[in-house]
Parts: structure tokens; C-alpha cells; sequence
């Protein structure tokens, strides 16, 4: 067995806290446990003065999310919380599901009048909920600039690391709030200090593509010239892997050493040749770089794409999320392709993991989505490819419902569906989340795709054994490594049922330093095929092909 790894990067660390406020703030505007919250959330000030006439406690009375104060701010409801307020409401009250103080439920009304009326109550503006996020915290996931700037302005924390290590600096540079980054630092936020992942503003700034936050940090005195400590990658070497040009040219400008080799012994201009970023190459050509003997220039459309490869190959491109395309001697298939959360680089290609039209023309392709998390650009993304190439299809879960026409399937579990001589199988991955697994025949091969862990094994584990009885095996199964959050997850029993000559490990979190071990486990077990453990965007799976047992 083969295991193909290199340096690891980090995926979004705001991921995890988006899900959680998410899950938070539906269960605000969802649940009410008694008639005073009710009241409180839809703004019923005679019903309320009425309740609290019968019985004064209900003041501070728990609810789903807090107290009334809480649901009035969830529920929009700025006078009836002042009215609390006059009353004697808890400004700091913290809810019992959550931690959240009110303070913390400002952040989700539509301006900034809530939070300033708390602050006027004397709120505590560093108060921790839940994991230990503050309302800044939230204020920065959300781009709330108004309100971060207030809490800045009234004393907020900056040198406490919320629920996922992070500092506010480090979280606002790779969101890419400006304002508030500049507002931290006119606050004396440090604009070097480590969070608990070690990572500095800069670092996270540059790893998103935030030119104007670089230049910021700069401006501020920030080290242009820091290393990654396990991978021995300086800052310039990733601002050139990531393909952004306007970052990289800052960081020449400040001095960033060209010619340092990290611990695989490359340069930059090794990681901006073998990831397409040509304008980003002949910067550091301009300022002294020297071409490394067996330097790889992947610029312009990838050979792949002109030349279609035999009936029983395929080769697999690791996309700037989770997805990944796949070229078959028929079609371009692409899986789970979105863009949200990231900068294009300068130049994007299939060779630093990116789709785009003028690189596509030509192909057939077949676009698959597993779900949709409504996040912005998440179907837009791929879908505008169909204005720009002659054959465009998509095939979409049956409540995602994105784009009419005759180029759009959208499927249920358990379905089979014939589409332009590609048949299409599908499985339920995950339970009430209409989440999909797929099976795609064409051109002579299988390919299961596999984009979550599941939420119930055993039954996505007997489903398969139903699949994999009509089979003789597939060839190329796209898998999750296992969530450490969730159990062992389903890579192993899979493998097993469906004897895939190939393993492609995927991780919707981005955790790709975890690849190598998953595949090192995956060889104990017995299995014989080749595993690719992609480390960055672009990284490209050859599948030779042979005859299945």
C-alpha cells in the first residue's frame, strides 16, 4: 500500500464555533418554555406587565435561552428590553443552556442600539458563555463591526483566547473584518502574540488571503519572517503555496527571506511552481529567487484536461474544501465543490485546487453535492460554470432545490437515476440532515463518494452491504477519516464491504496532518489498495487502473 503525504495545513478554525451559535440561536427563536418568554420574544408589553403584575419573580424566570431579557433581545424586541432593564433585570444574567448573558444575544439583533443599551446598564462586556466565547468573540465570527467596536471601546478582553484557542486579533485577521482589526490594534492588541494553536495575525491573515489585514499588521510592526515550527515553512512559502500575490509581494517587500527551505528542503518558488501560481513565481523570480533543480511549473490548463485518460484510469484532484474533481476518459466529475470562506489565489486552477471556466472549457461535467449548509457562495460557486461551458450538469439533494432546468437532477435516498450514460446511486449519509452518499458508473468505472462521517454507522453500515451485494467491487472510493468527536467512523467497515482498489482520504475540517495515521491503520487491517493522503489544494491522485476481482 501507498501513502502520499506531505506537510500538513490547518482548515477553518471558525468552523466549529459557527456550528455551535448556529445550533444556539435556532434553539432561541425556536424554543420558548413559558408565557413571559413568549411574551418577551414577540414583544407583547401588556401581556408581560400583566405576568409580572401576578408575579414579580418571573423577572428573572429561566427560559430555553435565558431569561425574558434574553428572548426580548433574541426576538428584536429593543424598547421591551429596556423596559426590562428599568425594571431590574439582570443585565449579566447567563442562560442556563448556554452561558450566554445578554450581552452576548445583542450581537444576533440587526444593529448595534441593544448592545449599546446593555453597556449603558453597566453589562460586563468580557462575560465567557458557553466554551468560554465572549460577545466579541461572536461579534467577530459575525462581522458585527459596530458592536466589536463598542466592546473594544468599553474595555473588552483582548488577550484571552476564546473556547477554540483563539485570540480576537488572530480570529478578526482571518475572517477578515478590517475594521475591527484596526480597532484592536488602536486598542494595543499584540500584534505577535501566539494563540493556544500558535499561530500569530499575520500567519492567520496571509493563510486566508487578507491582503489589506497583512498590510495592517505590517504597518503595525509585525515579524514578516516567522517559520512553522513542525513543517519548517516560513510565511513567505505558504503565502506562495496559497497563490496570493498581492500577500506575497508585502512579504518580499518586508524582507522575507526568498531562498529559505523549509523541512522537505523547498523553496517558494518550488510551492508557486508546483501550484500553478505563475505571477506569484516570477515575484520571486524579480527579487533573486534561484530555480531549484526539478522544479515543477504547473501553469496554464492541466494536461490532464486535453488528454482523456484510458477507459479503466482516472485522475483525482483534491479541491480547496472537501471536494475533489475527477477526470474520466468521458467526464469531469466534480464532488462537493464550494467556495466559501476563502480568497481565490490570484490565479486559480485545477492546480491549486480551484475550478475555473476558461481551464474547464470543453469539458462535460457532472457536478455532485452531498448537502448544502446555506452558506454564501456554497452552490453559487459551481453553478456559475454553466454559464460558461456548452455541457453543465448538476445533481443536487431533493431540498436543495438551487437552479431549474433540464441540467439539474435532484435525488432522494436509496434512488438510481441514468444521466447522459452515467448511472447514479444514492445513499442516506445522515438521518434528518439530508446528507448523501453517491455511487457514479462511467466510463468503465465505479466511484463511491463519501463526503461525512455518518450519524448512524450501523445503519449507513448495512445499507452499504445491501449496495455492495449488487457489486464486484469499485475502484476509486472517496472517504472521511474518522471524527476522534464521534466514534471510529466508517472508513474501515466500507473499505471492507466495497474492496475499493483505491482510498482517497477527505476531512470536511481540513485535518490532513491526521491522513498518514489513517492510512497506516487502514493498512493493518489488511487492506492492499493504494490510500492518497493529499496535503494542499491541487495535489493530484493518478488511478492507474486494472481489471476488478
Amino acid at each position: 500500500m501507498r501513502c502520499c503525504q506531505r506537510t500538513p495545513v490547518t482548515g477553518d478554525p471558525a468552523l466549529g464555533l459557527l456550528n455551535l451559535v448556529f445550533i444556539l440561536t435556532l434553539g432561541a427563536m425556536s424554543a420558548v418554555a413559558a408565557p413571559v418568554h413568549e411574551a418577551a420574544q414577540t414583544g407583547d408589553l401588556a401581556q408581560l406587565q400583566k405576568l409580572l403584575a401576578d408575579d414579580a419573580t418571573l423577572l428573572h424566570a429561566p427560559g430555553p435561552m435565558g431569561t425574558p431579557l434574553h428572548h426580548a433581545l433574541f426576538g428584536h424586541q429593543l424598547e421591551l428590553a429596556r423596559y426590562l432593564l428599568e425594571n431590574g433585570a439582570d443585565v449579566d444574567a447567563a442562560g442556563e443552556r448556554t452561558g450566554f448573558t445578554p450581552l452576548h444575544a445583542s450581537v444576533y439583533c440587526p444593529d448595534q442600539r441593544y448592545a449599546e443599551l446593555l453597556v449603558r446598564y453597566g453589562a460586563a462586556v468580557s462575560s465567557r458563555g458557553v466554551r468560554g466565547f465572549a460577545p466579541l468573540d461572536l461579534a467577530i465570527l459575525f462581522g458585527k463591526t459596530g458592536i466589536a467596536v463598542l466592546l473594544i471601546e468599553h474595555g473588552a478582553d483582548l488577550t484571552t483566547t476564546n473556547g477554540q484557542g483563539r485570540l480576537p486579533l488572530c480570529q478578526a485577521a482571518e475572517l477578515g473584518r478590517l475594521e475591527i482589526v484596526e480597532a484592536l490594534l488602536a486598542a494595543g492588541a499584540a500584534v505577535d502574540a501566539r494563540d493556544e494553536r500558535g499561530t500569530m495575525p499575520l500567519q492567520a491573515a496571509a493563510s486566508r488571503g487578507r491582503d489589506e489585514i497583512v498590510a495592517q499588521l505590517l504597518a503595525h510592526g509585525a515579524r514578516g519572517d516567522v517559520i512553522e515550527p513542525t513543517s519548517g515553512r516560513s510565511l513567505l512559502q505558504q503565502a506562495c503555496l496559497n497563490g496570493h500575490a498581492n500577500i506575497v509581494e508585502q512579504l518580499l517587500v518586508a524582507g522575507a527571506p526568498v531562498e529559505h527551505q523549509d523541512a522537505s528542503g523547498h523553496t517558494a518558488l518550488y510551492y508557486a511552481g508546483r501550484y500553478g501560481h505563475e505571477q506569484v513565481a516570477n515575484l520571486l523570480l524579480e527579487h533573486g529567487a534561484q530555480r531549484p533543480s526539478g522544479l515543477v511549473e504547473n501553469y496554464g490548463r492541466s494536461p490532464y484536461l486535453t488528454r482523456a485518460p484510458a477507459p479503466d484510469q482516472a485522475v483525482a484532484w483534491y479541491l480547496n474544501h472537501r471536494g475533489w474533481a475527477v477526470k474520466t476518459r468521458d467526464r469531469l466529475l466534480v464532488f462537493d465543490a464550494e467556495e466559501f470562506g476563502v480568497t481565490r489565489p490570484t490565479q486559480p486552477s485545477l492546480a491549486n485546487g480551484f475550478l475555473s471556466p476558461g481551464e474547464l472549457a470543453g469539458q462535460d461535467l457532472l457536478s455532485l453535492f452531498t448537502c448544502y449548509h446555506g452558506d454564501p457562495g456554497e452552490l453559487a460557486y459551481v453553478h456559475t460554470l454553466a454559464d460558461h461551458l456548452a455541457s453543465a450538469a448538476y445533481v443536487h439533494l431533493e431540498e436543495d432545490r438551487f437552479r431549474d432546468g433540464q441540467r439539474c437532477v435532484y435525488l432522494s435516498p436509496e434512488q438510481r437515476h441514468e444521466f447522459d450514460g452515467v448511472t447514479v446511486r444514492t445513499i442516506d449519509a445522515f438521518s434528518g440532515n439530508a446528507t448523501l452518499a453517491y455511487l457514479v458508473e462511467t466510463s468503465g468505472l465505479r466511484i463511491f463518494y463519501l463526503g461525512f462521517n455518518v450519524e448512524d454507522p450501523a445503519r449507513f453500515v448495512r445499507d452499504v452491504d445491501t449496495l455492495a451485494a449488487t457489486l464486484d467491487g469499485v475502484d476509486l472510493a472517496f472517504l472521511p477519516i474518522p471524527d476522534p468527536e464521534s466514534g471510529d467512523g466508517v472508513l474501515h467497515p466500507v473499505v471492507a464491504k466495497l474492496r475499493p482498489r483505491a482510498v482517497c482520504l477527505l476531512d470536511p475540517n481540513r485535518r490532513e496532518q491526521q491522513y498518514r495515521a489513517v492510512a497506516d491503520a487502514l493498512a493493518a487491517t489488511g487492506y492492499g489498495g493504494e490510500v492518497f493522503c493529499a496535503e494542499h489544494p491541487g495535489d493530484v491522485f493518478i488511478y492507474q487502473g486494472t481489471t476488478r476481482d
